[in-house]
């Protein structure tokens, strides 16, 4: 009996844990595939350098789709995002979006260099944790569309990648422009005003017409005068 009570006392101690952690309003919880994505391609890059070429190939793979899962779940969220209205945690599920897909293009990008080891100029570096900074680097900068130059494509595969990437980021931008009430807090002073504009109309056409009868009223009576 003691037993099974501890039992159950800590099964629902679990519960009660997971349900507060992975609650859909965390703000960090929109980070996390970003978080798990950077962790995959570093361990994809070190893997390269002291494994075989089926181990990376295989971490590799495992690492794209990983990534891949992650980054479309957090962009299904952005999408249900904008069909809502303002709510604090749109703005941090837009940010994870936006850091998810430079994260997906970083990993693509050390794909390719695994591949195709002369596809970037300036990419490598000395250690797994240098060419996985250069991949957010590179990824991060291509994405703003700033591209100062120290890295950059010379393959047809890494330009047309690279090419996708920086066209990604104007999607992103008219589509947070186009839906920036989801995102920005509304003032009360403006959401009273949208409230009390379809009253002020009412009240304006009522005064009109009040207007207008006693100014035919008024007239009436003139002409009765005068006949």
């Amino acid at each position: 009996m003691h037993k099974n009570a501890a039992r159950g006392g800590i099964e629902e101690m679990l519960r009660w844990l997971l349900k507060k952690l992975f609650k859909k309003d965390r703000p960090w919880f929109s980070y996390i595939p970003p978080v798990i994505g950077i962790l995959l391609c570093y361990m994809t890059l070190f893997q390269h350098r002291t494994g075989d070429a089926i181990s990376t190939n295989v971490s590799l793979a495992v690492a794209l789709i990983g990534i891949s899962v992650g980054i479309t779940l957090n962009l299904r969220r952005f999408v249900m995002t904008l069909q809502r209205p303002y709510h604090s945690m749109n703005l941090h599920i837009a940010l994870g979006s936006i850091f998810s897909t430079v994260v997906l293009f970083a990993a693509v990008y050390c794909t390719i260099y695994i591949l195709l080891p002369n596809s970037f100029v300036g990419f490598a570096g000395d250690t797994p944790l240098d060419e996985c900074v250069n991949a957010l680097y590179f990824s991060s900068i291509t994405f703003t569309t700033v591209g100062f130059g120290d890295i950059y494509p010379v393959a047809y595969i890494a330009k047309i990648v690279v090419t996708i990437e920086a066209m990604s980021f104007f999607i992103f931008f008219v589509v947070l422009l186009g839906n920036h009430r989801t995102f920005i807090k509304p003032k009360d002073t403006q959401i009273a005003a949208e409230l009390d504009a379809p009253n002020a109309a009412e009240q304006d056409t009522q005064s009109a017409v009040e207007k207008d009868a006693q100014s035919a009223a008024r007239q009436d009576g003139e002409n009765a005068v005068g006949s």
